[in-house]
């Protein structure tokens, strides 16, 4: 009995001081209501401007813009991390971009992807089990 309470009590104190549970724990990051940043699009870094290639989840909606257009449509999750991920009923702005390619891009991930997982202020999203696209929460 002593054995399997100082077992009970070991993986407790390893899942409690987790990296990634301290992480979540210092940064506090959800999923709806958060500006997620593209960082990385088709395992190329991204940098991007304050206010481009966001995605903000509220509830079954999504919102956010690319290199100067604004999308909109559904979104349909599984879980809060980890799970199924799905777009539809997007709809955009039409101004020619600067950067349209990259933009076109961005879009395409979005409407292609099917999973996602989220560990503190990161939010990958995979297609058919690659990551397609990384982005980071916006301090607020």
């Amino acid at each position: 009995m002593k054995k399997l309470i100082v077992i009970a009590f070991m993986a407790l104190m390893m899942t409690s001081c987790c990296e990634c549970n301290r992480y979540e724990k210092k940064y506090g990051v959800e999923l709806d209501k958060t500006v997620w940043q593209l960082t990385q699009l088709y395992g190329r870094p991204v940098t991007a401007s304050e206010d481009s290639f966001t995605v903000v989840f509220d509830g079954d909606k999504v919102n956010g813009r690319g290199a100067c257009n604004s999308f909109f449509g559904d979104v349909k999750m599984q879980r809060q991390s980890g799970g199924t991920l799905r777009f539809s009923n997007m709809g955009s702005t039409k101004m020619m971009c600067p950067d349209q390619e990259m933009e076109d891009k961005f879009m395409e991930v979005l409407s292609t992807t099917d999973s996602f997982n989220k560990e503190g202020e990161y939010l990958y999203l995979f297609t058919d089990g690659e990551l397609r696209a990384v982005l980071r929460a916006q301090q607020k």
